[in-house]
């Protein structure tokens, strides 16, 4: 009877932290697509302004602070948009989204290193000459004119345009990230300690513990377990003493 007790209980917490953990991804899902949507009418409201566009450095941002996994969200945003914009779909549609890839794997890559705002900005700056590189290798080769001369040089000043941009939008979404980290991903992280030893052989906490390495920020995914496990048994103390303190 006791031992039914317990694993009841038990139960009940686990419902309601899953519970929890679904509304913290959800109001991070929300934010996601928000700003998905906002980069691409960012892109379209700004379109008769050469080289400014906000998916670039939203495309580098998610990489770099939430993993390559979210780099096909800056790929289908521009491709998305190229159907509200001046000229559309065209031969330079692949080059165009290849660009985007290589930012985005520019800002991952850095990422590796240090997420500090130095490390930041400079992906945002090799993450930016990977687009115009190949935009412009594009442009080359869907004209013929592959000397680098006609590819790169007259591209210059559209190219600085495009950095200026990409640093501008890049600051404002790094602005944002201490905002997303406090109010999301730290409640999210906590409930998915909790839930993991209960889930460990269960298909739906699998998911839940997925979401959460999905959504987490890098320096979060590459705690061991054993420091999973210490966040959950500090935090299952100070609950039951009746105080609440970052870990």
């Amino acid at each position: 009877m006791e031992e039914r007790l317990k694993i009841s209980g038990k139960e009940s917490l686990v419902n309601v932290e899953s519970e929890e953990s679904v509304k913290s991804y959800k109001k991070f899902a929300l934010i996601l697509v928000s700003s998905w949507l906002g980069a691409i009418a960012g892109r379209v409201a700004l379109q008769h302004i050469p080289s400014v566009e906000p998916i670039t450095a939203y495309t580098i941002f998610s990489a770099f602070f939430f993993g390559y996994r979210f780099i096909p969200l800056g790929i289908s945003a521009f491709y998305v948009s190229n159907f509200l914009v001046w000229g559309g779909q065209g031969p330079w549609t692949p080059f165009q989204l290849a660009g985007i890839f290589f930012a985005g794997l520019a800002g991952y890559s850095f990422s590796k290193f240090s997420l500090s705002g130095k490390s930041f900005f400079l992906s945002l700056l090799f993450g930016t000459a990977l687009y115009e590189t190949a935009v412009n290798i594009g442009f080359g080769v869907t004209t013929g004119l592959l000397s680098p001369f006609i590819m790169f040089i007259p591209a210059i000043p559209f190219s600085l345009v495009h950095l200026a941009s990409t640093i501008s939008f890049g600051t404002a979404f790094y602005s944002l990230r201490e905002a997303i980290e406090k109010e999301v991903l730290y409640e999210f992280k906590i409930l998915a300690c909790r839930l993991a030893p209960a889930f460990r052989n269960n298909t739906t906490g699998k998911h839940y513990i997925a979401a959460f390495r999905l959504l987490s920020f890098r320096k979060f995914r590459d705690r061991s377990e054993a420091q999973y496990m210490e966040w959950q048994s500090a935090e299952l103390s100070t609950k039951n003493s009746g105080k609440h303190k970052r870990i």
